[in-house]
């Protein structure tokens, strides 16, 4: 297979911004499930801000499927919120 036709195979899908859809719409769905169990476990942004020394716009971000998270940052969530990180992980888009 010619080097063109092994890039075109490897080529991600994007819109004409240069995104990935799918990869967006798997973030928005994944910052709506981590705001979900925050929610659940009632924290709000602040206070995960106040206790777990995450920024309020970093959460902002996550919820709102503007940066892929930093596994790091989401056991820092989960701590802070008192969830195993594998209840932020286990999660099915829709």
């Amino acid at each position: 297979m010619s080097d063109s036709k092994k890039a075109k195979k490897r080529a991600v899908h994007r819109n004409s911004a240069g995104v990935d859809p799918a990869k967006t719409e798997f973030l928005r769905a994944f910052g709506l499930h981590i705001k979900k169990i925050r929610q659940i476990q009632g924290f709000s942004q602040d206070r995960v801000y106040l206790e777990g020394s995450l920024s309020r716009a970093t959460m902002s971000r996550i919820e709102h499927g503007h940066v892929d998270a930093q596994i790091w940052t989401l056991q820092r969530i989960a701590d802070t919120i008192g969830v195993p990180l594998r209840r932020l992980v286990d999660f099915e888009p829709k």
